[in-house]
């Protein structure tokens, strides 16, 4: 039995006609008094007494009616509450780098937002960290996660840590380095550098050259690619190291090791969001991070 079968046995029971009830359900006459045989079959009781003269509902009819006038009520409320739980339903558009949200604390700390406030919908768009400014900017973003945040752009926008990590060098695991407990940039002096290109991520391929160069040398760079999980790769093949944040262990290669980089401080990963964003649901994950997450130098 469905809910129209339901709703109309209820029209029924107030016309006892069968031709003006079809009319009411937008159905022929044959149709709507197959759907209530079909009804009385699915039971195993007969519902109306079909008399030209006296139609009415038999007993069992009335006690069906009783059952269907209870289940319309509740299923209505159901509606009713489905569409308030859909107008109140919130929206949040988060720009992630690629695999970006799998890796470490960040993905976790999404993820448990996401079951803790069922009611906001969040819609991940991959970006990146070239694109990701002028997207928040324009409100296409709500949000950006990222790990870079230049000073250009603090006038505008603010940045809320979701969680701390610290630099690391990627390397395959058969590399000499490999087997150090910590790095120093100037270690990597003979190194091969796999980078992901500036045009994608000009504030990543910036940071290593900074580095290197605050260690007197320009490194080598054997690769330039598109995308970290390409130069994720290339590291796996033993192709070049790469400097890159911790939480990226979590989608690097089974030959790859993250050996930290000595002497450098942790960066925040930030959640980059318009200062006149409006949007309650950002409001909202802005204080479910910042109720979890040390704002401050972590070392103060």
């Amino acid at each position: 039995m469905n809910i129209k079968q339901m709703k109309g046995f209820l029209e029924l029971s107030k016309t006892l006609n069968f031709s003006k009830t079809a009319k009411q359900m937008y159905m022929s006459q044959p149709a709507f008094s197959r759907m209530i045989e079909s009804m009385e079959k699915e039971i195993g009781v007969k519902l109306i007494q079909r008399d030209k003269v006296n139609p009415k509902l038999t007993p069992a009819g009335q006690n069906v009616l009783r059952h269907c006038e209870r289940i319309l009520n509740e299923y209505n409320e159901l509606m009713q509450d489905a569409k308030r739980f859909s107008a109140e339903r919130k929206k949040l558009t988060v720009g992630i780098l690629e695999d970006g949200i799998r890796a470490g604390n960040t993905g976790r700390m999404i993820r448990q937002f996401a079951e803790e406030n069922p009611d906001v919908e969040i819609d991940f768009r991959n970006t990146s960290e070239s694109a990701a400014f002028d997207q928040i900017q324009e409100g296409e973003l709500d949000c950006g996660i990222l790990v870079h945040f230049p000073e250009v752009y603090r006038e505008q926008l603010n940045g809320t840590v979701i969680s701390w990590d610290h630099d690391c060098v990627f390397m395959n695991r058969n590399n000499p380095l490999a087997s150090k407990e910590k790095v120093s940039v100037k270690d990597l002096r003979s190194e091969r550098f796999i980078v992901v290109d500036a045009s994608q991520s000009r504030f990543g391929f910036n940071r290593t050259m900074g580095l290197c160069l605050q260690y007197g040398f320009a490194p080598h760079i054997a690769k330039s690619v598109s995308s970290v999980t390409t130069a994720l790769l290339e590291v796996d093949m033993n192709y070049g190291v790469m400097i890159l944040h911790n939480s990226m262990q979590d989608i690097a290669g089974p030959e790859t090791v993250a050996i930290p980089l000595e002497g450098e401080p942790e960066v925040p990963v930030q959640m980059i969001h318009r200062k006149d964003s409006g949007n309650p649901a950002l409001e909202r994950f802005r204080e479910f991070i910042r109720a979890r997450v040390p704002q401050g130098d972590p070392e103060a």
